[in-house]
């Protein structure tokens, strides 16, 4: 299906897959893949908000046994255990390419769309993921891919760094300048890491996810939450009693 054909469609139509990684060990918060809120691991959260989408099907890409063993409890169609070339931490595109491949080889299919959601991400909804379809569809001539992204704050100026070998500094005040008038009547946002939306035909194993240009699906910092320290587990859990529960 061409990019032309693309535009003039809904989401129907299109085969749509969503490809959820999880490696194996994690370096700041040790086994928070299988962490749970609300009575529910957050794989389960994810599959189950992919599923209510209703867009298309599930690819689970890991290199741990845990995980492979919960995405067969949760009857997922697609289940890719990585060759050792993609295990350990490293980065995402080769796995992505690799799980799409995987899913294309097994359905005998190829794909259209591809959405990457984050494991840790559990506030992404499936009303979510269907906005920023419709969103990436209408500008899919304009933009290579979306992302969805918090705003944080722009006051750079701020910031202290720290070198690798612990000396502390502040920006001088040139760079402060040239900062500060680059930024006028702009904002900052991060990537979530919950939805990083592209078209197949964009997929390359060493590219990027980042393609350029991207268009900007904007949530809150609530919805934002990624999982990756304690203090993030804590507060996704507090989030958790309050919306899920509903």
């Amino acid at each position: 299906m061409t990019l032309s054909n693309i535009n003039k469609l809904s989401s129907k139509g299109l085969n749509i897959l969503f490809v959820i990684p999880a490696r194996k060990g994690s370096q700041r918060l040790i086994g928070k893949n299988y962490k749970t809120i609300q009575g529910k691991s957050l794989l389960e959260l994810k599959i189950d908000n992919c599923r209510k989408s209703c867009l298309g099907n599930i690819v689970v890409t890991s290199d741990c046994p845990i995980i492979l063993e919960q995405a067969k409890k949760y009857k997922v169609d697609f289940i890719r255990k990585r060759p050792k070339s993609l295990t350990g931490d490293g980065p995402s595109t080769p796995i992505v390419y690799d799980a799409v491949r995987f899913y294309e080889r097994k359905s005998k299919s190829k794909t259209d769309i591809v959405i990457l959601s984050q494991l840790t991400t559990p506030f992404i909804f499936h009303n979510d993921f269907r906005d920023s379809l419709n969103i990436f569809i209408k500008f899919i001539k304009k933009y290579k891919s979306l992302i969805a992204c918090k705003e944080i704050d722009n006051n750079i100026s701020w910031n202290i760094y720290e070198d690798i070998k612990g000396n502390s500094f502040k920006l001088s005040e040139k760079i402060n300048r040239e900062l500060k008038n680059f930024l006028v009547d702009k904002k900052i946002y991060i990537p979530n890491g919950g939805i990083y939306m592209f078209h197949r035909n964009h997929l390359n194993k060493k590219g990027s996810l980042y393609l350029s240009p991207t268009k900007i699906f904007k949530m809150t910092k609530h919805q934002s939450i990624d999982i990756d320290y304690e203090e993030d587990l804590k507060l996704a859990k507090i989030i958790g009693e309050e919306i899920l529960s509903v």
